[in-house]
């Protein structure tokens, strides 16, 4: 809930950057999640409606392209 409750959209969007290089699934659970917290944190005033939408901006983003994994087949490069 960290950076969420606090607002912090930039490390949300480092978090999300670093996690869909992991997984995609990932991904998706993280945003999900933290769009819950952020609802609710603004629901209970621990949230600014300026910070929210910051925050919904980020998670609403489409993935930056990951590069393919380095091929583990080619022997002797």
């Amino acid at each position: 809930t960290g950076p969420v409750v606090r607002g912090d959209a930039g490390t949300v969007a480092a978090h999300v950057d670093v996690i869909n290089e992991v997984s995609v699934e990932a991904r998706r659970a993280y945003v999900a999640m933290a769009r819950l917290t952020a609802d609710r944190a603004l629901a209970n005033g621990m949230l600014r409606a300026t910070q929210a939408e910051a925050l919904l901006d980020v998670l609403a983003a489409e993935p930056a392209e990951s590069s393919d994994p380095p091929d583990s087949t080619q022997e002797g490069t």
